[in-house]
């Protein structure tokens, strides 16, 4: 059984994420969305895979250099971690875009 998260109502970073057609690759169903808080992810997304994704470690195929300095692989709850599975979410079929960061 998951665990049911209380989302945060002002998090520091947050995800949302939809599904690619695969014909025109632009963004479709709406799958949902993560967020981070005080170190920790919480994810509220439709599918599994994509959660199992969100909520391990994360070694991303690019790096940007904002992040160089930190070690991979990238550990849930982290902004580094959210920010590469965002910029990567087409290698699970999915396009994501990024909200807010109060810590900018």
């Amino acid at each position: 059984m998951s665990e049911i998260l209380k989302m945060p109502e002002n998090p520091e970073l947050k995800a949302y994420f939809w599904e690619i057609n695969p014909q025109t690759f632009e963004k479709e169903k709406y799958t949902g969305f993560a967020c981070i808080e005080k170190g920790k992810i919480y994810v509220n997304v439709k599918n599994s895979n994509l959660g199992a994704v969100l909520k391990n470690p994360y070694i991303p195929v690019e790096v940007s250099a904002e992040d160089a300095d930190i070690p991979a692989p990238y550990k849930p709850g982290t902004q580094a971690h959210l920010k590469a599975i965002s910029k990567e979410a087409w290698r699970w079929g999915y396009i994501s875009e990024i909200k807010g960061n109060k810590k900018q």
